[in-house]
């Protein structure tokens, strides 16, 4: 294949992922709910992977030094089918970190995830239509808020963001 080589072999991709994923991440052994170590069925210790920070795919291409295209690359099994099943599973990996993180956090996480995608997928004037409804709807609750000497607005400004600095 032409262009430029690859910063990585298999083994090194390997290895490269691994250390990503155990600088941000530790073992440690399983509790119940009333901080008792749990035990397999062969009375050995449970252990867990805890999360330290988030794994994202913008965070291991930092890690490895390349950039987030030729990590989609290294992904693509066309392309470098020596290197897709590295990444299919590190990806894998933080599927499941985000799965476990949705049953732990419950079902307004899940909304609040599936709504971030939806964000995320939306053009700059799709998204600035969506903060203008957002602030109309802000409006209209801090029109709802009670008057006093001592009212404040609920969300701690009455208007544009902006507008916060200046009160």
């Amino acid at each position: 294949m032409a262009g430029r080589p690859k910063k990585y072999t298999k083994k090194g991709l390997e290895a490269a992922v691994e250390g990503y994923f155990a600088s941000i991440s530790r073992s440690v052994q399983a509790r119940d709910a009333d901080k008792q170590p749990l035990y397999n069925d062969a009375g050995e210790p449970i252990r867990v992977t805890e999360y330290v920070r988030p794994p994202t795919v913008g965070g291991l291409c930092l890690y490895l030094g390349i950039d987030r295209s030729t990590w989609q690359n290294y992904a693509d099994g066309k392309l470098h089918p020596e290197l897709a099943g590295v990444a299919a599973r590190a990806r894998a990996r933080m599927e499941c970190w985000r799965e476990k993180r949705e049953v732990e956090l419950g079902g307004e996480t899940r909304k609040a995830v599936s709504d971030g995608a939806e964000v995320r997928s939306m053009s700059i004037a799709e998204k600035v239509a969506l903060l203008e409804e957002q602030r109309e709807a802000l409006a209209e609750l801090e029109q709802e808020t009670p008057a006093g000497d001592d009212a404040k607005p609920v969300f701690g400004f009455a208007g544009r963001p902006d507008d916060a600095a200046e009160q």
